[in-house]
């Protein structure tokens, strides 16, 4: 298990500094040949994705702090997808490379966790199986990764507020890009930032 967290560690690192580096090294297609307004458009779409995703990922932390490794948890966010800390990942990641107005890098980041994501679950699930004997029913009632919203009714939980605070500090930190972007791109129009390509 801790080899497979160390190995998606290390290929999401990879995965964000290839994205990093690309964003620094080019511009968008959008930004410096037009029309703008589909770069405003992708910008507005990831920046909704990304409070979206970490949002969700925050109260999936919430929801499960202090019972991850003692409890099989059910309810919640749990309720409408087995893996829904990798759910809210994956949405506000998708959030943030649309929000670079690169539809290359969306690409790029789609087919990486592709790669990444059900190897992840493979792994995480193998341990789950080893460790609760309910697993295998709750696996087959509740959808790995795309939710089932009906389900999410139930027990209502306690707020972790150690959790909440540790989600949202997270969450501004993966945000960040949304106030960098915009600067990036307007120092790449100003000519004062060069770039090596323009990317779609």
């Amino acid at each position: 298990m801790r080899a497979g967290i160390r190995s998606r560690l290390l290929f999401t690192r990879l995965l964000g500094s290839i994205v990093f580096v690309l964003v620094l090294s080019s511009a968008s297609q959008w930004t410096v040949q037009g029309p703008e307004r589909v770069g405003e458009w992708l910008f507005a779409a990831g920046a909704v994705l990304a409070v979206a995703g970490f949002a969700f990922r925050a109260w999936a932390l919430c929801h499960i702090e202090g019972r991850k490794k003692r409890l099989l948890v059910r309810s919640g966010p749990y309720a409408v997808c087995r893996h829904p800390l990798y759910l809210g990942s994956l949405v506000g990641g998708l959030g943030l490379v649309l929000s670079t107005q690169r539809l290359t890098l969306a690409a790029i980041y789609l087919a990486g966790c592709a790669l990444l994501v059900p190897l992840a679950i493979r792994v995480e699930e193998a341990y789950l199986e080893s460790r609760f004997d309910d697993y295998a029913d709750f696996k087959a009632t509740v959808p790995a990764l795309f939710p089932r919203w009906r389900r999410a009714c139930g027990e209502s939980t306690p707020v972790d507020l150690r959790a909440l605070g540790r989600g949202v500090l997270e969450g501004t930190a993966f945000l960040s890009p949304l106030v960098l972007l915009p600067l990036i791109a307007g120092l790449q129009q100003a000519g004062v930032m060069p770039f090596l390509l323009v990317l779609p």
